[in-house]
């Protein structure tokens, strides 16, 4: 009783310290103190702060002082590494500095702790460096109900919280509305509670199972409907071809979504491998094995496709890692059900290598040995060197938005370079404060735009795919200064509406807004025989916009005179 009190004490006490240490995070950020000066260093004590105590929150208690002492300290180091490289690499956010490692640093790190840990604690247990198969399962899916309960009682939590404090709110006292929304009040008492539930959950072992049981049956019998669709999708292929697929341009995501999900139902239904599964449950386990190749193979098939068709970025080196640990799960998959032991204890054992292939592939890519922005930006230099890809079709905005310090020093160095059209589409990037488009530019359109004044084309440095005609037919595009600052701007007409990409002064060409048309649109004459006769002009509006608490409102008139015919 005496050691439990202590467990449940030491919990709550590292609740505590993680909160304080958040919040004395967050207080340095808004006032500007150390270290929200130094932004890898903030990084890195944000993210370690956040997920390092989850160590010692399941550790306590279950590890060895020794092992909990050490897993905590690599937790620690990995976690400042992962958070002070994550801002290191993208260290601005469009033009704000960043302050945080991204979602993507974030997440993983996550899923990496989580890994590792449930990779020592069964050995740790065992004193082996390689524990049973079954003392893993037991493990990682107890830690997982564990920490779902307490995401869960935590959110419960605040509801409530909320929804007292509404009531004493509705009467006339603020008091614990104001509180609870305090930064010190949440900072503090979050990690608190979270420590508190995880407690809970871990001194009611017979609950956690009875959860565990339950889920894993639900599961368990989603496998055979699972394994049904994807066998009738990859027995229909032969007779609808792959170029319906291809189409989709998320083939890749959905074959490994499918594989994920393939490979979560069959160690459902398998489990720890001590009891034979239900026999339809054993069939299933053993033809969606099979299945895992076929989806492996089609998801490496459709990469391939969009890597030669554009090149690397960072979202197909991840992809191309997701493939890579399919492909490994099939393989040893198929060969645990081909040699028809009675036990498939290949599967659990393709369990355990694939946990240490997943935290060397985030060992790789989350780091300098293998970052996908360093090899996305290498790769697009050298298509373009190549003449892979034109300069009017290169995307400057991946490499000064979207490919973090590597992306900035490669458009740097072709602002220097000797090809003075790259040059000149670099150095106009390199201006802007936000990107003109939202999505990679994956080819030119200038071949559909029809460029007014006739003999003219578009301004070096505004990407024509930052225009999007409707259907096959080109969109008439005209240069004109519409706000009377002396620099063309850029009207793209479609449909008797006009966008409006203005000229800005520090470059580039943002869309600003768009012209509409309160009369009816005449096919006859054409934007070009107007511009040809002079007949396109700027003119003031009849009535000026009205400015209410430096609101702006603008006069739209219920009718106007249109021109007769």
């Amino acid at each position: 009783m005496t050691e439990r009190r202590n467990i449940a004490v030491g919990r709550l006490l590292i609740g505590l310290a993680q909160g304080v240490t958040l919040f004395g995070l967050h207080h340095a950020e808004q006032e500007k103190l150390w270290p929200a000066g130094m932004a890898a260093l903030y990084g890195a004590l944000i993210l370690t702060a956040g997920f390092a105590p989850a160590v010692l929150l399941a550790g306590i208690g279950a590890l060895r002082r020794r092992t909990l002492i050490l897993t905590f300290a690599g937790a620690a180091l990995f976690t400042l590494f992962m958070g002070g490289y994550g801002v290191w690499r993208n260290p601005m956010d469009y033009s704000t500095p960043r302050l945080f490692p991204g979602p993507e640093f974030t997440l993983t790190a996550a899923v990496a702790l989580f890994v590792a840990y449930h990779l020592v604690e069964p050995a740790d247990a065992a004193r082996r460096r390689i524990a049973p198969y079954a003392a893993y399962f037991e493990t990682a899916w107890k830690r997982g109900v564990q920490l779902a309960l307490s995401v869960g009682f935590t959110g419960v939590f605040w509801a409530l919280l909320f929804l007292g404090a509404s009531l004493f709110e509705v009467i006339g006292i603020r008091f614990f509305i104001e509180t609870i929304r305090t930064a010190e009040f949440a900072y503090t008492v979050t990690p608190v509670v979270f420590a508190a539930a995880v407690h809970l959950a871990d001194v009611r072992g017979a609950m956690i199972q009875g959860v565990r049981t339950m889920v894993l049956t639900l599961l368990a019998w989603l496998l055979p409907l699972l394994t049904l669709i994807v066998a009738g999708f990859l027995a229909s292929l032969p007779f609808t071809g792959v170029n319906s697929l291809w189409s989709t341009r998320s083939a890749g995501g959905l074959m490994l979504a499918a594989a994920a999900n393939l490979i979560i139902l069959i160690n459902a239904a398998w489990q720890d491998g001590e009891e034979a599964p239900h026999r339809i449950l054993g069939v299933a386990v053993r033809v969606a094995s099979f299945l895992l190749a076929p989806l492996a193979g089609l998801a490496a098939w459709a990469l391939a496709l969009r890597i030669g068709q554009y090149g690397l970025s960072p979202e197909r080196i991840i992809a191309a890692a997701c493939t890579l640990i399919a492909s490994g799960y099939a393989v040893g998959y198929i060969a645990a059900v081909a040699r028809r032991t009675a036990g498939l204890t290949g599967l659990g054992r393709t369990n355990i290598a694939m946990a240490f292939v997943l935290l060397g592939l985030i060992a790789a890519l989350f780091s300098p040995i293998a970052d996908p922005m360093r090899l996305s930006v290498n790769d697009q230099l050298h298509r373009l060197h190549k003449g892979k890809i034109s300069a009017e079709a290169f995307d400057y905005d991946f490499l000064r938005f979207q490919s973090g310090r590597f992306g900035r020093k490669a458009l740097e160095g072709l602002a220097r370079g000797d090809d003075a059209t790259v040059a000149a589409w670099a150095k106009a990037a390199l201006q802007r404060k936000t990107p003109l488009t939202k999505a990679p530019i994956p080819f030119p359109r200038s071949s559909k735009l029809n460029i007014l004044p006739e003999g003219r084309s578009l301004p070096i440095g505004f990407p024509p795919g930052a225009i999007s005609c409707i259907g096959d037919k080109p969109c008439d595009v005209l240069l004109h200064d519409v706000n009377g600052d002396g620099r063309e701007d850029v009207l793209a007409f479609e449909g008797g509406s006009a966008v409006a990409y203005l000229a800005a002064p520090e470059g580039g060409w943002p869309r600003a807004g768009k012209f509409i048309s309160l009369c009816a649109w005449e096919r006859e004459p054409s934007l070009a025989d107007l511009v040809e006769q002079g007949r396109i002009q700027s003119v003031d509006r009849t009535v000026k916009d009205l400015l209410v608490d430096g609101r702006r409102m603008r006069f739209d008139p219920e009718s106007t005179n249109c021109p007769t015919r």
